[in-house]
């Protein structure tokens, strides 16, 4: 469910494929920037979170692509890192501006208080509501972009580096490769960016593994004794902090050792100088943010399930996802 404004009800949103040109009737302004074809994919609550819809969606945009300039994809906000991200690492180096927008307008913004907050936040900061956006994303896919972006308010941020918090400001950096651009007098593009190209392959492995455990530990507690190894491909694992990773893997990493499926366990900033050898099966990751990383994980043992395999693609930059510029044309 996308919606554009704050009075907006349930059922007033896009939902199925009827809704769109009523939808973009309130925004005549992307009129103006470019010819809009809007293309219907799925109008489920969050549905864009199922692997299935994300190679629906790389699909249209592949096949389509001889046929437009660019391309934006409208979301749930709750789930659009995720969609993102999987399209990153689906299409590789596009050549094309594929570029995620969803409404900031929460479900829970029909709550009178809930209601009365948001609307203060957007007449504070008008830039993040989703006609501006929507406005925006239209703009940028007109722009000299060849990869996924995801437009938050006036900031254009590359895909895999977007680690977005419902109601937070942004800022823009030039020299940061997250940005790939922003809007203000005018439509200001990163030098990191990827550029247009004619020379498209077959994009990368369309397929998402998705029985993937994901637990978040904390001390003093145990959250993988409710695991089911036979149940699941592979284990995501985070740790809250970096003092807290040693200690864990000390304690835990054993047993993760005697796992019989890959396990990655993400704690921002770790740094393991050496791995022990009972750790085959474990990879440590210290960079990128979660959101990419799962949806990596999901589409790496969709290729394998060898762990040093598995360990050498975690850890190889595809899609800028450890804040690099390099997009990858293959796997």
């Amino acid at each position: 469910m996308t919606r554009i404004f704050l009075h907006d009800q349930p059922g007033s949103a896009v939902m199925e494929a009827g809704d769109m040109k009523r939808w973009l009737s309130l925004i005549p302004e992307v009129t103006i920037i470019g010819d809009v074809e809007p293309i219907f994919v799925d109008g489920g609550h969050e549905a864009m979170s199922a692997p299935e819809v994300w190679q629906k969606v790389a699909q249209e945009i592949v096949s389509k692509r001889e046929e437009y300039d660019g391309f934006v994809v409208l979301t749930s906000f709750d789930t659009l890192a995720y969609s993102a991200s999987a399209l990153s690492y689906m299409l590789g180096r596009f050549g094309k501006p594929v570029i995620f927008a969803g409404s900031f307008i929460p479900e829970d913004a029909i709550e009178k208080e809930m209601r009365r907050k948001f609307a203060a936040f957007l007449e504070k900061n008008k830039t993040f509501t989703m006609k501006s956006t929507l406005i925006n994303a239209v703009q940028s896919a007109t722009m000299d972009i060849g990869e996924v972006g995801v437009m938050f308010g006036n900031v254009l941020l590359r895909a895999t580096r977007a680690q977005i918090e419902r109601f937070s400001k942004i800022d823009f950096d030039e020299d940061n490769t997250n940005f790939l651009g922003k809007v203000d007098f005018s439509f200001r593009l990163s030098q990191s960016r990827v550029k247009r190209s004619d020379a498209f392959q077959k994009p990368m492995v369309e397929k998402f593994e998705a029985r993937i455990a994901s637990v978040h530990v904390h001390p003093g507690e145990n959250g993988l004794e409710n695991v089911n190894s036979s149940l699941v491909k592979g284990l995501f694992v985070q740790c809250p902090f970096v003092g807290f990773l040693h200690s864990f893997l000390r304690g835990e990493g054993a047993v993760l050792g005697k796992l019989p499926v890959p396990v990655i366990v993400y704690n921002k900033g770790a740094l393991l100088k050496k791995e022990d050898e009972s750790m085959k099966n474990i990879t440590v990751l210290g960079d990128g943010f979660y959101e990419p990383l799962f949806v990596k994980f999901m589409w790496v043992l969709s290729q394998t399930s060898d762990f040093q395999h598995i360990k050498k693609i975690m850890r190889t930059e595809y899609a800028g996802e450890f804040g690099g510029s390099h997009i990858r044309d293959k796997i």
